[in-house]
């Protein structure tokens, strides 16, 4: 079987995070990102160049039988 041919892609991960500044902020999110035990394995992910009204998919790490929902562009 012929290997797929890679695409660029846009991945999205939000969190909405107290602190005392815009560093301190990315830190905490990078904390958080790298915590083994954490729960923010749900990403946004649009393929660069799609069209359509949902170019994007909510994708959850945690649950590998969770389908893909649709979403719309950024």
């Amino acid at each position: 079987m012929p290997e797929k041919k890679q695409k660029e892609y846009l991945v999205v991960w939000q969190i909405d995070i107290t602190a005392r500044d815009h560093k301190e902020a990315a830190e905490i999110a990078l904390d958080i990102q790298r915590d083994p035990g954490s729960l923010a394995t749900v990403f946004d992910v649009y393929e660069q160049g799609a069209t359509g009204a949902f170019p994007g998919r909510r994708i959850d790490l945690l649950d590998p039988d969770e389908k893909p929902v649709k979403i719309k562009r950024l």
